[in-house]
């Protein structure tokens, strides 16, 4: 716990506490302002767990001799570091809006170790720690480890710990989407079990299906609007009664949601489907721009030189762009036989370079 500065409010005057702190309480004396012949000592008075946002102060109340002490204090700006602060300090650091999808396909790996959960966690660490600097964040896909159950799931787990110890932001794709209790079992698995930084989100249920994930202030949302699949158009690009798209509906919803709930909300945008995506960076830059999730380049066929063009030209902060390129980094080798399979990981990683 950092505190900022303790005050005792008296007749509009701040008069500044003596302070020792402690991780969750704080210790501090009280001069004798009200000339009683003794000083006062608070001793570790505890502190309520909030859920907080970077800069925001929060007082809390005392009261002694019958006037109330303010405690003004906040959190270690590592603790409470929002998503797009987390992002925007990795981006200053790595100059990439790459996004690496890390889905575990075993057939495809290039060895095997002696059980699931070490050969997943073995090569997904060695891309990490080799090419870390290259990477903006990671998509793990949670689909593709619970194919493999409970070892998957761990191999996930610990996936995700070698990211972030690396300071790594890790979206974690799951598109959950579900009613009350489900979605805040949901979001707990997404953020307390697995400790991921986002989450992919379905919007089809309504707002009341997302709202239990926005509680977790400082993290990530991004929320389908205009997916890279074929089948896509079955339904984002049904026309409304008022005239608009279903996806463009979905993208004014989602800025709304933004300003409502968080900064960390964003959307997905196919990178596939260039006209529709700059449809939805021209809402998003007419509304703070929110967070861009772009899959769809590499295997799918999207092209980043377009993707980067359109980005552009609205000027948009690109430490809230995530470019995802997952199979043809983490796979690109089985068509490259010839070299060494970390070789062409670093090469597709290369080719993602804007700057």
């Amino acid at each position: 716990m950092d505190i900022n500065s303790v005050y005792r409010e008296r007749k509009s005057k701040r008069q500044k506490l003596i302070v020792d702190v402690t991780s969750d309480s704080v210790t501090f004396t009280v001069p004798d302002y009200a000339k009683t012949g003794k000083v006062h000592v608070f001793q570790n008075i505890k502190f309520h767990p909030i859920k907080y946002t970077t800069n925001k102060k929060i007082w809390t109340n005392i009261k002694y001799l019958g006037i109330y002490i303010k405690i003004k204090y906040k959190h270690n700006k590592e603790e409470i570091m929002n998503f797009v602060e987390l992002c925007q300090e990795r981006f200053e650091l790595t100059k990439s809006i790459l996004c690496v999808g890390l889905d575990p396909v075993l057939e495809k790996f290039p060895f095997k170790k002696d059980c699931i959960e070490e050969t997943i966690v073995t090569y997904f660490s060695e891309i990490l720690n080799n090419f870390h600097k290259y990477i903006f964040a990671v998509k793990p896909n949670i689909a593709f480890y619970e194919q493999y159950g409970i070892e998957g799931l761990i191999a996930l787990s610990k996936v995700i710990e070698v990211a972030k110890g690396l300071k790594i932001p890790v979206i974690l794709d799951a598109k959950r989407g579900d009613i009350g209790n489900t979605a805040s079992a949901y979001a707990k698995a997404s953020f307390v079990e697995l400790k991921a930084d986002s989450v992919t989100l379905s919007p089809y249920l309504g707002e009341d299906s997302l709202s239990p994930f926005f509680e977790y202030k400082d993290k990530g949302f991004f929320i389908l609007a205009r997916t890279s699949n074929k089948g896509s158009s079955d339904f984002q690009l049904l026309t409304l009664e008022k005239g608009e798209k279903l996806y463009i509906n979905v993208t004014k919803k989602i800025a709304e949601w933004n300003k409502k709930y968080s900064s960390g909300i964003g959307a997905v945008a196919g990178a596939t489907h260039i006209d529709e995506l700059k449809t939805i960076v021209k809402i998003f830059s007419d509304n703070d721009c929110p967070p861009l999730l772009i899959p769809g380049v590499g295997t799918q066929g999207g092209d980043l030189k377009s993707i980067v063009q359109v980005l552009k030209e609205f000027n948009y902060p690109l430490h809230k762009v995530f470019i995802n390129n997952s199979s043809k980094i983490t796979y690109g080798f089985l068509e490259k036989t010839e070299s060494h399979y970390l070789d062409t990981v670093e090469s597709e990683i290369k080719k993602m370079m804007i700057y």
